[in-house]
């Protein structure tokens, strides 16, 4: 399984509210150079990642007492499990 987030994830706000978006550039994007079973393979060995994996596939958010022993890379991914799909 490979995650994804919708394009809405793809612009930030700074702490002065101002939004940036990302932008594509080749020392950026390392991840392009992976293939999309590698990369699913190397998400599901990703602790952070893996969690919200198992979840996904169960179709089961976890409740926010899993998450809270989770690491903030998680918990981050759990806050944006609305836009978090399969692929």
């Amino acid at each position: 399984m490979q995650i994804e987030l919708s394009e809405a994830t793809h612009s930030i706000r700074t702490a002065k509210g101002d939004q940036q978006s990302s932008q594509k550039t080749d020392e950026s994007n390392w991840v392009w150079s992976e293939t999309s079973d590698t990369f699913a393979i190397k998400q599901s060995a990703d602790e952070d990642v893996a969690v919200i994996i198992k979840a996904k596939r169960e179709d089961k958010k976890p409740g926010r007492d899993v998450i809270d022993t989770c690491s903030s890379e998680c918990r981050h991914y759990w806050l944006m499990w609305d836009d978090i799909s399969e692929k």
